[in-house]
């Protein structure tokens, strides 16, 4: 509240020459008092520069009809508003300006006029009144505000002897009426209302109300704290009580209806004693803990975890092996030998089950994606008659998604597997842990390392997960883990695995699985019968090698479902099969269906020439054929290598060249052609990283067919490690890269002697289709292609 200071005459200033009109939205100045505005409109913009120019500084302010009008008209703006005087004025960066306005009068409007984009008025001014006529008004006025002012903590009393300073009765009403929060129709009525009696009346009555809203507000929250002390009272002396019972040995049941039910589910739902009591105590805690407290939600949500897992349900096992080769069968074409591994599996779970897996081996499927290890474990689960759960473990890095989070936080729970035995409600699922070679760690720790509790059947009887604080028994879970990768499983976690591996599928396993069971499923999810999609045999093992590129058969799932949504489309449309067309999809049929096929059947070539071996490499989605070509120039013995190899690969080149040149004279090769000659080996399809030691046969056998000319048969093939010492070591993959060298027209496979074993246990057809020599070094390997047969294994 400011005092009103001496301006020029604003009688004057109105009645004398019209003053320049400033809009206002939704506000109301009252004489007396001062009040900070912010003007952005050309309009109101002009207005202030002709007010500014003014000897007095004087504008007329008066509220606008519709605040969304940006030029008002004269029509639009009320005849009643104030006089004031611009006592600072200061242009803002953003176009704006910002003015300080001392209200001097109120004053009505005679005259409007246009002039230069602003409105001017010309007027008269409201009649003051007596004050000796007013007094008692007055009075009761400042009694009235003193109240109010008393009423308000954050006003200071000096704020009712300002007001009892000033020297008029309008003043003294317009100055109480701004330190209310008055609407803006009641600020305008009080300023347009003539008579000086009324506008006191009219201040008064703001002030009553205030008065008695202030005093509402006052008893109700003398009446809330009252409760809250009442309350607070009520549970000191509880808690207090509880004390002393508990002093006594007297523990007294809850009196929540609530938390007397939940503990009855507890008792009812078969805990174990340890996690019945650890859940009892954290329900009683809920007998301290207000309803309205977060940590109310936390030991409820707590507790809830412990109804929800099924402490003694388990479901009844069906360990008919007769039956488990019955669906393991009708699920899954070929596999033999993984499918008699799972059985013998079974059979020992049979005999060990009583003592809760005691020793029982963890199963781990490995083989490239698309072979069948998660449809497996579900298959598994079937034929056991279990629930079954799949947990990805891919990408994982903290160590809480295994044993749980710890309660320190908002929003902690449980780690994946007991989060898998509340989604089985079963305590005896099938649990498949899915790319358990995909794990990492970092500072939150090794999952791979909280992984070992999980699946050693020594301790899994007790697992403790860190969220529920408490031992739970995995004993009964059947767990199967995956991967794609063998060498990429942690050491400790492997030891307690046993690793059973799927190669992939031969052409005749793929043909077999998509008629079998792709194909049907496919049509099923198309809407297709039989006869509206059919697909010949040699179409369906076209699609298998031409457009796709892998050992399982996700990728031909695919293009087959790609040529059921096409045949769907037809049959939708009404568009006939067409009468040149046999009633089976043929191989000329394909690329109207499926386009260009996107790989070319990688077969060996039918001629021989100097310099160029068929090898051998394993990726992760299956075997595949390796051309390594070598070939010789005029030089200074440079030995170039090309193709995107890997440091071991460049490695096994560098030793291909010592071992031939050790070599050269029994060969017939001059020792001099290595200095006048550059060797530039190389392996096709260079935007394929490489890398590896299993390419080291076939580099010597390149380097030595390119220095004598003689060709090596492309129909054998060769893979294996050599050392500088000319001694050849096992390698990986074997099965995988059988299967590549089958599929390419291989005949015959040299390998490694220490690979002896992996041999033995090929699959039948690959047994069949190749012919396998064992070699013990590399001249072994040499007298077999360039002369001296060696024995072999077939």
């Amino acid at each position: 509240m400011t005092a009103k200071k001496t301006p020029a005459p604003a009688e004057e200033a109105f009645t004398g020459h019209p003053l320049p009109v400033i809009p206002l939205r939704d506000m109301v100045l009252f004489p007396g008092t001062v009040s900070p505005l912010l003007l952005g409109r050309a309009q109101s913009l002009n207005a202030l520069a002709r007010a500014l120019a003014h000897p007095g500084q004087t504008a007329f302010f008066t509220l606008q009809e519709n605040a969304r009008d940006e030029e008002p008209l004269p029509s639009d703006l009320k005849p009643v508003g104030v006089i004031g005087r611009v006592l600072s004025s200061t242009a803002l960066p953003n176009g704006l300006s910002k003015v300080l306005v001392e209200g001097q009068a109120v004053g009505v409007v005679r005259d409007w006029k246009a002039e230069n984009d602003f409105l001017t008025a010309r007027g008269s001014l409201q009649p003051s009144g007596s004050a000796k006529a007013l007094a008692s008004l007055v009075a009761g006025l400042e009694s009235d505000f003193a109240e109010y002012v008393g009423q308000r903590p954050d006003a200071p009393q000096a704020l009712a002897d300002l007001l009892a300073a000033l020297p008029g009765p309008l003043e003294k009403a317009y100055a109480a009426a701004g330190q209310l929060k008055l609407p803006t129709a009641l600020r305008q009525a009080l300023i347009e209302n003539p008579d000086p009696a009324a506008k006191l009346r009219m201040t008064r009555e703001f002030l009553s109300n205030e008065i008695a809203a202030n005093s509402d507000a006052h008893r109700l929250e003398h009446e809330v704290r009252a409760g809250i002390a009442q309350s607070q009272k009520e549970y000191f002396l509880s808690e207090h009580l509880r004390k002393i019972q508990a002093e006594l040995g007297q523990g007294a049941p809850s009196v929540h209806p609530e938390i007397r039910k939940l503990e009855a589910e507890l008792r009812a739902r078969g805990l174990p004693a340890k996690a019945l009591d650890r859940a009892l105590t954290e329900l009683r805690r809920l007998d301290y803990v207000h309803s309205s407290s977060p940590e109310y939600s936390v030991i409820r949500g707590y507790v809830d975890w412990f109804l929800a897992l099924p402490w003694d349900r388990a479901t009844e096992d069906r360990l008919d092996l007769g039956q488990v080769k019955a669906r393991l069968d009708r699920d899954h074409f070929g596999l033999k030998d993984v499918k008699d591994r799972i059985l013998e599996h079974v059979a020992v779970f049979k005999l060990t089950r009583e003592r809760k897996n005691a020793g029982a081996p963890i199963l781990c499927l490995v083989g490239p994606p698309g072979t069948g290890k998660t449809s497996l474990g579900r298959s598994v689960a079937t034929a056991l008659g279990r629930e079954f759960a799949r947990v990805s473990l891919g990408g994982l890095r903290d160590e809480a998604e295994i044993r749980g989070h710890r309660r320190t936080y908002i929003g902690s729970m449980p780690g994946r597997i007991v989060q898998a035995l509340k989604k089985c409600r079963s305590m005896n699922p099938v649990i498949l842990l899915d790319e358990i070679d995909k794990m990492g760690g970092d500072f939150r720790g090794d999952p791979a390392s909280a992984l070992l509790e999980v699946l050693d059947p020594e301790q899994n009887g007790d697992f403790t997960d860190h969220f529920l604080e408490t031992g739970i028994d995995l004993s009964r879970v059947f767990f199967i883990t995956t991967a794609n990768v063998e060498e990429r499983i942690p050491g400790p976690l492997h030891d307690r695995l046993e690793v059973i591996r799927l190669p992939g599928y031969y052409d005749s396993e793929k043909l077999e699985i998509a008629r079998r069971h792709l194909l049907p499923r496919i049509r099923e999810a198309a809407g297709l019968t039989e006869k509206q999609l059919e697909v010949s045999d040699a179409a369906l093992a076209a699609v298998a090698r031409r457009y796709t590129r892998e050992a399982g058969v996700r990728q031909l799932h695919r293009e087959l479902s790609k040529l059921a949504r096409k045949r769907a489309r037809e049959v939708a449309s009404g568009k006939p099969a067409g009468k040149a067309k046999p009633a089976a999809l043929q191989v000329a049929d394909l690329r109207a269906y499926l386009g260009l096929p996107v790989r070319q059947e990688k077969s060996v070539p039918a001629a021989r020439e100097p310099g160029i071996v068929t090898g051998l490499a394993w990726t992760a989605a299956g075997g595949e054929t390796l051309r390594v070509e070598c070939t010789l120039l005029s030089g200074r013995g440079k030995l170039t290598l090309t193709g995107n190899l890997g440091d071991v690969m460049k490695e096994s080149a560098h030793i291909a060249l010592t071992l031939a040149r050790q070599r050269a004279q029994r060969y017939g090769i001059d020792p001099a052609l290595f200095q006048k000659t550059d060797v530039h080996l190389h392996v096709p399809e260079g935007a394929i990283a490489k890398d590896g030691p299993s390419a080291g046969i076939a580099m010597v056998l390149a380097l030595v067919s390119a220095m004598t000319r003689r060709p090596v048969d492309p129909r054998l093939a060769f893979t294996g490690e050599v050392s500088l010492a000319g001694h050849l070591h096992a390698i990986g993959g074997l099965p995988e890269k059988a299967l590549a060298a089958l599929q390419a027209g291989v005949t015959r496979l040299c390998i490694p002697h220490e690979n002896a074993p992996d041999a033995g246990d090929l699959p039948k057809e690959a047994r069949k289709g190749l012919k396998i020599s064992l070699c013990h070094s590399i001249d072994e390997v040499l007298a077999l292609v360039f002369g001296k047969k060696r024995k072999s294994l077939g």
